[in-house]
């Protein structure tokens, strides 16, 4: 748990001190398909750097988070071990805001990709490379569907403290529909997108 406050303070000192000195801004929030309409021409560079900056802080947030999510995920617990028993409460108690932290981040990334794969013309061309944007989306549709299994495993002791978890179901659906957008034909983009159709239709029973 100190490794990762250690890595979100970094992450936060980069986003409020050092990358305003560049007059540049990551977008932590789920981007509309309005904001990206109203990036004007006369910024094209700006608002690049923008957008790939905004999808690798996402991520790296991600990755910083998901060592939580992922010991929530874990199915195994020794009986009987005491400090087993005392790091299961310690994540219980303190997981959530990781697992909130991934989810919130994942639901930036995707917003991003799908949002500026929906237009046309010269907004497509901050997202780069098709793999990039492939890699970040399709991490962020796991990171949400492992958030979501969580959830559905701890929502009942505390029901309120996991509804924003909750309500990022869709996002899954929005990410295969981000694929389908973003290079149709690609065969890897095509089954990166059949395989969130698989996992969308998974979590309908935990729903």
């Amino acid at each position: 748990m100190s490794g990762i406050l250690e890595g979100q303070r970094q992450l936060d000192e980069w986003r409020l001190q050092q990358l305003p000195s560049l007059g540049l801004k990551v977008c932590d929030s789920p981007l509309s398909l309005g904001d990206v309409e109203k990036m004007d021409t006369g910024s094209i560079i700006r608002h690049r750097f923008e957008v790939v900056l905004s999808v690798r802080y996402n991520n790296l947030r991600i990755l910083v988070h998901r060592r939580c999510l992922e010991s929530l995920l874990d199915p195994i617990q020794t009986q009987g071990d005491t400090q087993a028993t005392s790091e299961t409460r310690l994540l219980q108690q303190m997981g959530l805001s990781s697992v909130i932290s991934c989810v919130e981040s994942a639901t930036s990334i995707i917003s991003i990709v799908h949002n500026m794969s929906a237009g046309s013309g010269w907004r497509r061309e901050f997202l780069g490379a098709w793999n990039y944007s492939l890699y970040y989306t399709f991490n962020a549709a796991l990171v949400i569907f492992g958030s979501l299994i969580v959830a559905s495993k701890e929502r009942d002791r505390n029901p309120s403290a996991w509804i924003m978890v909750s309500q990022s179901r869709p996002c899954i659906d929005t990410a295969a529909e981000a694929l389908r957008q973003l290079d149709p034909g690609n065969p890897v983009v095509e089954r990166c997108q059949e395989y969130l159709s698989h996992l969308s239709a998974i979590l309908d029973p935990l729903s």
